[in-house]
């Protein structure tokens, strides 16, 4: 995916503030104002359908693991990395390896993002016991940020 100019991002950064505090529907909200700043902004249109092809494979091999029997289905497709794809069963001693160290990679990622996750809403629920239900985080962690 192509990176987009910084004033993007930033006009991008002022429409998910407009939000404000409630929970929102991304493909109602976003998703229309962000094709809107990716035509305002110059986005090329190649760049578009690429994207959207990547999107659409990325649902076809889920549907496909989920479609088939047994846990690792055969001819589902998998990642080995660097965007290089093999069906299940004709991967090699090489392959199995390769897919092994992504999977891996992924998986201590992964790890990584639960536990500093966790910590954060642990802190979170701490400050928030007992409060009112109506007092939210920024209320009782004012430290973290959040409105400016």
């Amino acid at each position: 995916m192509k990176m987009m100019p910084a004033i993007f991002y930033r006009d991008l950064e002022v429409e998910r503030q407009k939000l404000g505090d409630e929970p929102y529907n991304r493909n109602d909200t976003l998703v229309p104002k962000t094709i809107e700043l990716m035509k305002k902004h110059g986005a090329d249109p190649d760049m578009w359908m690429k994207d959207a092809a990547i999107a659409y494979l990325d649902r076809a091999e889920k549907e496909e693991a989920n479609a088939e029997t047994g846990l690792f289905p055969p001819n589902s497709h998998v990642a080995l990395g660097g965007g290089v794809r093999i069906k299940r069963s004709a991967m090699t001693m090489q392959h199995h390896v390769r897919r092994k160290l992504v999977r891996d990679r992924n998986f201590m990622g992964q790890q990584a993002a639960w536990a500093n996750e966790t910590e954060w809403l642990n802190k979170g629920m701490e400050a928030l016991e007992g409060r009112a239900a109506t007092t939210t985080r920024r209320d009782v962690l004012p430290d973290e940020g959040g409105d400016d």
